[in-house]
């Protein structure tokens, strides 16, 4: 894992490097701690169990064969005096911990927890959709999201053990089956400027996917193959996004499916988790600055 918090709660996660955890702790108790020799220790973002955080100085520590060894959090097995009492349940769902394919679907988790992913899912609702877009090299219209978002509700997403505050964006476009697209705004590195090079119907015009034949041909995607590899001491997340256009022709019984690009693409977990963490940071500060009896006087 490359994200740490310092205490349990409403704590902004933040990325994991050696200078960042000396900053953020000072190097001091209970971060720094001796158990049998130096100990370094921290929170999870997700599951608010306690963290060993493993080679924290790893410029000066090599392996057998001469390589720098990596840094990285590792979850505790045991509760840490001064972090987290750990909590069996709490890590076996962590996805940080455990990440498991959206396709599981073991519909599990308590109510509460449940509500805890919808509360979370609407304060965060535009880096949802940033991290969504992030994903597709897209922007989403409110519409389109709107659809995706009621898609996840409709399937109670909330309540699958798979899906996390983590995890969130991928979850929704998982679930979130084959969506529409209308004249769609493409990223310079969009998948969907690959894909409509290979169709007749779909051109990109000034950033803009647009039909440009007189067919009545639509756009859309899906996210399918949620695959999850074991990478060093953490995990790679990648999911597959197909790209296709459907043909509705006069007096068909069906309209045609073409697909245009199947891609793999990797999942930015921690890269969203930090997104979170700076939204939460900022917002403490700024209710810090503007809180009663925080006035001073102009200098």
């Amino acid at each position: 894992m490359d994200i740490f918090k310092l205490r349990q709660g409403r704590e902004p996660p933040l990325q994991l490097t050696a200078e960042k955890f000396h900053d953020a702790t000072g190097k001091k108790w209970p971060w720094y701690q001796n158990n049998n020799g130096p100990r370094h220790y921290a929170v999870c973002p997700e599951c608010d169990n306690p963290l060993h955080i493993i080679n924290l100085d790893s410029d000066r520590k090599v392996d057998a064969a001469g390589r720098a060894m990596p840094l990285y959090a590792r979850h505790a097995s045991t509760s840490v005096a001064g972090i987290a009492d750990y909590d069996a349940a709490e890590y076996e769902a962590c996805t940080l911990a455990n990440p498991k394919s959206f396709g599981g679907k073991s519909k599990t988790r308590p109510s509460a927890s449940a509500q805890a992913i919808i509360a979370h899912l609407v304060e965060f609702a535009d880096l949802v959709q940033w991290q969504a877009e992030r994903f597709l090299g897209l922007r989403l219209s409110d519409s389109e999201f709107s659809k995706i978002l009621e898609a996840f509700r409709q399937q109670q997403g909330q309540f699958y053990r798979e899906v996390s505050t983590s995890n969130l964006p991928y979850a929704l476009l998982y679930m979130a089956g084959n969506q529409r697209l209308f004249q769609p705004r493409v990223t310079p590195d969009s998948p969907f400027r690959s894909a409509v090079e290979t169709s007749e119907n779909f051109r990109v015009v000034d950033g803009v996917v647009r039909r440009v034949t007189g067919v009545k041909a639509t756009l859309g995607f899906y996210v399918t193959a949620h695959r999850i590899e074991k990478a060093g001491q953490g995990h790679t997340q990648k999911m597959t996004l197909v790209i296709e256009e459907t043909i509705h022709q006069p007096g068909a019984p069906e309209p045609e499916r073409h697909v245009l690009l199947r891609q793999e693409r990797e999942l930015e977990i921690s890269y969203f988790c930090r997104s979170v963490g700076k939204r939460i940071r900022l917002r403490q500060l700024a209710e810090a600055v503007f809180a009663p009896g925080a006035e001073r006087a102009p200098e």
